[in-house]
């Protein structure tokens, strides 16, 4: 049986990070407040996974290799990963803030519609540079509970432990089949995600920060569709708004948009029509948009590049295998 004892305070692992204290934990994990002594005690967070199978240490290389690959302060840093004691850790930036479930327990209300674009915009830029690589990168587990809100509020996406990569041409595209109920679009459930997938994810987090109401599980949409549109459930959001969350959150694949980069451009812009460019749905690997033609530099503040720069290089290697 696998061991889940918590780390106490105090310990220290890796040779120099120090656990201050447990932020949260499950029944694959713990995620630890610490302190990295050789950083000058930078304050850091431990993402601590129990199970150490292939498979899960393939999807912990996974986590950390996106993070390693993409500057954007709505993503974590990524700082160093090692296995100790049968169990492999993962240390990244520390996040404060409170999720946004959190923020909608505390405050009662839903949120505004200005309030969530500004927050979701942001990440959804981000997200269509995952999606846009060769092969595309999936998230699969957007949702309140893994976007945390900064003091500033940035809004930041976290929980890349279930990320796959995408390739259009397979028929075989299960890894893991997890699901958040509400969030995860129909074709998660059977294993075939895209990244329309995130597409429907994220159109159901705007749907529950406006509505304070979760949308059906997509499985049971797909046999009866009982989705209330919106604005029925708070008046004050905008038709376009209700117009593009509606087509984001179809249960057919096919009706979404086909990029998060139209998603995001008809939010802020009601007149916009989804045109017929290549998309990396499609299968059109060198889609690119403005916003995304730049290089991708490697995050500042990470001094060990000879123990992570060839370490993430094999990473994507073993996952591309």
């Amino acid at each position: 049986m696998t061991d889940t004892t918590s780390l106490d305070p105090g310990t220290t692992i890796g040779g120099h990070y120090v656990i201050d204290g447990l932020i949260n934990r499950g029944g694959f994990g713990a995620v630890y407040r610490g302190i990295d002594s050789s950083e000058g005690d930078r304050l850091c967070a431990i993402k601590e996974t129990y199970d150490v199978t292939p498979t899960a240490r393939r999807r912990a290389l996974m986590e950390a290799a996106v993070l390693f690959t993409v500057k954007s302060k709505h993503l974590p840093r990524v700082y160093d990963a090692f296995e100790s004691d049968g169990r492999f850790y993962l240390v990244m930036q520390l996040i404060e803030g409170k999720t946004l479930q959190q923020l909608l327990k505390l405050h009662g209300r839903p949120c505004s519609e200005q309030e969530v674009v500004n927050w979701l915009i942001p990440i959804m830029h981000v997200l269509n540079e995952l999606h846009s690589r060769n092969p595309a990168v999936i998230h699969r587990d957007i949702k309140p509970g893994n976007i945390i809100l900064t003091p500033d509020q940035t809004a930041v996406l976290v929980d890349f432990g279930l990320t796959k990569l995408y390739d259009p041409n397979s028929d075989t595209q299960t890894m893991v089949r997890a699901v958040s109920g509400g969030y995860s679009p129909v074709e998660q459930y059977v294993g075939k995600t895209s990244p329309q997938s995130d597409i429907y994810a994220m159109a159901a987090t705007m749907y529950f920060l406006l509505t304070l109401k979760l949308p059906p599980e997509s499985v049971n949409r797909s046999y009866r569709d009982e989705l209330i549109a919106p604005r029925l459930l708070n008046p004050m959001l905008s038709p376009n708004l209700e117009r593009v969350l509606l087509k984001a959150l179809s249960v057919d694949v096919d009706q979404r948009y086909r990029s998060m980069y139209e998603f995001a451009q008809a939010l802020q812009n009601p007149s916009f029509t989804p045109y017929a460019d290549p998309t990396i749905a499609n299968g059109g690997s060198g889609a690119s948009y403005a916003y995304t033609q730049r290089t991708i530099s490697q995050p500042q503040g990470i001094d060990r590049q000879s123990v992570l720069g060839d370490w993430f290089k094999a990473c994507w290697l073993l996952l591309l295998c």
